[in-house]
């Protein structure tokens, strides 16, 4: 779907059957904000009501979040200190990534050379966000499909990764450590040490969880 962000949002296509379901803006089953409006159609299958229903057609509006910080701070109309703080605050689950990626980008721009500590200390911070986004993404698809002792067992190595993250940069999330040029401040070996150890331990269970996901003929016939 080509999406236009400079507009809040994008009507989805009208054509739907006369009998629909509409689920949203705001519904817990949503992963954002957003509006989702199905067509139905019969299966034509041997329900116990005597009708089943497929999806004939969907349609999707999106842009309820839409509060234009991108533009605010394109415009260039901004105290820097401040566009950091803004671009760290779009999204909880990817702030030091895109965090990261905007700091580069001025950094390109201006020639400014990062020291390799400081470089190494960013790139651990994005890649443990990865893991832990990631951790939360295959939590939810295990509880999508009804297998909640592994959603548990994932949502718990996230825990752990975000313990982790927390005793590292000194925040679970947005900990302002990544700045134009570096780092705000330095991250001392103890630190370092005890999210090497942390990550460690996550990293053995979650290959033992992965074998058993993939080996296991439940979750197969369930996806």
């Amino acid at each position: 779907m080509d999406l236009d962000y400079s507009v809040p949002t994008r009507q989805a296509d009208n054509s739907v059957d006369a009998l629909s379901v509409t689920v949203g803006p705001y519904d817990p089953v949503l992963p954002v904000p957003m509006r989702l409006r199905l067509g139905l159609a019969p299966s034509g299958g041997n329900e116990p009501l005597g009708w089943g229903a497929r999806i004939a057609n969907a349609g999707v509006d999106l842009g309820y979040n839409y509060v234009g910080l991108e533009e605010r701070v394109s415009l260039g109309d901004m105290e820097w200190t401040r566009a950091l703080t803004l671009v760290e605050g779009l999204c909880a689950g990817c702030s030091q990534a895109n965090t990261l990626v905007y700091t580069q980008a001025v950094e390109a721009m201006t020639g400014a050379i990062v020291p390799p500590r400081a470089a190494y200390l960013r790139m651990v911070l994005a890649e443990v966000e990865r893991i832990a986004s990631h951790l939360l993404n295959a939590a939810d698809i295990m509880g999508a499909i009804g297998m909640r002792d592994r959603e548990a067992v994932l949502r718990d190595l996230r825990e752990r990764v975000m313990h982790a993250v927390s005793d590292f940069a000194g925040a679970r999330l947005q900990p302002g450590l990544i700045i134009y040029g570096g780092v705000d401040r330095n991250v001392d070996e103890p630190a370092c040490r005890s999210l090497t150890v942390s990550v460690r331990h996550v990293e053995r269970a979650l290959r033992a969880q992965t074998r058993a996901i993939i080996n296991s003929r439940e979750v197969a016939a369930r996806l």
